[in-house]
């Protein structure tokens, strides 16, 4: 009997060392996959006013933002530690402006100051194309850095002007404390924009054959261009977010068997 589960234990442990020469003797030659992205987004301005709506703010120089980027990808291995990855997909962000302005002005006979708060909240919506090489450093832990091709497919805003100095009195010319209320598409805006972005991921075996993976990844998105023709604004996305990949092996554990001749 002794004799019999020794026998046993022997042969289940050929067995799993068997599956781990068989996971040795692959290669993974590429992957498609689907990537879902949070984004936090920093922008620097310098502009007083959208074409499309005229206001009298002194100047907008920077606004936080968040949104998010879906793309779809496809991985091919150079080699163990280098892999080429196209992907596309659509990304969306938002800002919001803020700019306070003061002006003197008269109440019953006294001067005070007001503060007037100038207020644009924008939407933007991208259609992009991504070229990204990605480099093994150790382990599981990858870097990437990529180019970024984005079509602006849409843009939207909405402005108004907040009096918020003196707290309980006083109003604009209109007899309302806001004025300027404006909203609509944005059209003066450069449609293409390129961006470079740099991150790491860090990549998890979701199976035992490592079919498919799951890739956490951090990275920064920096624009390279200015969104309006004439004036700046850019911005920087830093994102997290969750890589899928479906793994494709090439198998070397079985060898191939020559031909014969007739």
């Amino acid at each position: 009997m002794k004799t019999l589960i020794l026998s046993l234990f022997f042969i289940s442990l050929s067995c799993v060392k068997g599956n781990d020469t068989l996971l040795n003797n692959r290669e993974r030659i590429n992957a498609f996959g689907l990537k879902l992205n949070f984004l936090l987004t920093k922008h620097s301005a310098d502009f007083s006013q959208l074409s499309e709506s005229p206001g009298c703010c002194p100047k907008y120089t920077d606004a936080n933002g968040s949104g998010f980027e879906f793309s779809l990808l496809y991985q091919e291995y150079l080699s163990k530690s280098i892999s080429f990855s196209p992907s596309f997909g659509i990304l969306s962000t938002d800002a919001l402006f803020l700019s306070n302005e003061e002006k003197k002005i008269i109440i019953d006979n006294n001067s005070e100051t007001a503060v007037i708060e100038h207020h644009l909240m924008t939407n933007l919506y991208f259609l992009f194309i991504e070229t990204n090489l990605i480099f093994n450093l150790i382990s599981n832990l990858n870097f990437l850095t990529a180019l970024s091709l984005d079509y602006l497919i849409d843009g939207n805003f909405e402005q108004k002007e907040l009096l918020i100095k003196p707290e309980n009195r006083g109003t604009f010319e209109n007899g309302k404390r806001t004025r300027n209320e404006n909203n609509g598409r944005i059209n003066n805006i450069n449609k293409f924009n390129f961006f470079l972005k740099a991150g790491i991921c860090y990549e998890f075996p979701l199976n035992r054959l490592k079919s498919i993976t799951a890739l956490p990844e951090v990275s920064i998105s920096i624009g390279l261009n200015n969104l309006l023709p004439e004036n700046k604004w850019k911005f920087i996305n830093f994102s997290i977010g969750l890589k899928v990949l479906f793994n494709n092996y090439l198998d070397y554990s079985t060898p191939i068997e020559p031909k014969h001749r007739n």
